[in-house]
């Protein structure tokens, strides 16, 4: 009967190792991850930035031309 209990204890304290084991490496990879993806967020949020200028048209390609030589034969 002694010899069961101590197979048994020994048994338990390998479980009881693992379980912390597994504990250790799960909670922190958990609150990094929620972490990160926080942040991503936050960083998604920030990064929607106005986008850029459309390019001009052939129409005021034309007028900056047009006012580029009026300024040239004033000068």
């Amino acid at each position: 009967m002694l010899k069961l209990a101590a197979e048994f204890r020994a048994f338990a304290l390998k479980g009881i190792f693992l379980g912390e084991v597994v504990n250790f490496l799960l909670v922190p990879l958990a609150v990094f991850l929620c972490i990160v993806k926080v942040l991503d967020w936050i960083a998604g949020r920030r990064a929607t930035e106005p986008a850029a200028a459309p390019p001009p048209t052939r129409q005021e390609t034309l007028l900056a031309e047009i006012r580029d030589l009026l300024k040239a034969r004033q000068v």
